[in-house]
């Protein structure tokens, strides 16, 4: 971090209860300095199929 810049803190619960914009499965979290954040709760069954953004999935909850 620079020094004019601060954390920024998410609330797993207040994301959880926004509403999923229309025809997304994912819904924008963070972008800043180049990373995007994004809240995703797949289906049953994950439909993604490989593409060409880098990511790190982190698990909130589930088995």
């Amino acid at each position: 971090m620079t020094a004019d810049s601060s954390p920024t803190r998410v609330v797993i619960a207040a994301v959880d209860a926004l509403p999923m914009p229309e025809g997304r499965l994912s819904k924008q979290v963070l972008n800043t300095h180049g990373l995007e954040v994004r809240w995703y709760r797949p289906p049953a069954l994950d439909p993604q199929t490989p593409h060409d953004r880098d990511e790190v999935y982190v698990v909130v909850s589930g088995a």
